[in-house]
């Protein structure tokens, strides 16, 4: 699978590739999948495909990139799923052994047995697939409104936030005494 193919992909596998953390505990789980014994569940069940973990490996980066919470689980027939949380929703995504073009996706909001479904369908694109998850991102992340600082000496600086987390302007442009 080529990831590269999309270009809303393309853009944010820069951005991963550049940021995530050495080590990734979902990275770690997902490569223990390939070790699971033939009939691992209840006698069913196949170690999951190093290509479908492969691609897991793409997701679980973005999970820890975004800082979202994420969970991934083993599918009988050498699949995967990957899921993403947060607050009331959630993002799960199935890796086909099969077919690593496509991905089963179903997006939630609710908790428990009060949840709604937002998306389900068997053949998303990674696009798709990505799109949702960047929606998990809290807008409050994405604001680039200003911030109030207060520091121990009591003066407090405005200044404005953006995504790449560098200051737009200096904060002492603003100090106020208080």
């Amino acid at each position: 699978m080529a990831f590269t193919e999309y270009s809303s992909y393309k853009l944010f596998a820069e951005v991963v590739a550049a940021g995530p953390p050495r080590f990734n505990p979902l990275k770690r789980k997902l490569r223990g999948f390939a070790a699971l014994p033939v009939g691992w569940n209840h006698g069913e069940g196949v170690p999951v495909s190093n290509q479908a973990i492969r691609v897991a490996e793409y997701f679980a980066d973005i999970a820890a990139q975004l800082q979202l919470k994420a969970d991934v689980f083993p599918g009988l027939h050498g699949d995967c799923a990957i899921a993403f949380y947060q607050g009331d929703r959630s993002v799960e995504i199935v890796i086909s052994a099969q077919n690593l073009d496509r991905f089963g996706l179903h997006v939630e909001a609710g908790l428990g047995f009060h949840y709604e479904t937002i998306e389900g369908k068997d053949d998303a694109s990674q696009a798709e697939v990505v799109r949702h998850i960047i929606q998990l991102v809290p807008e409050a992340w994405k604001s680039p409104a200003f911030s109030r600082y207060v520091g121990s000496t009591g003066s407090s600086a405005d200044f404005r936030m953006s995504f790449s987390s560098t200051l737009q302007e200096s904060p002492l442009t603003h100090l106020t005494g208080s």
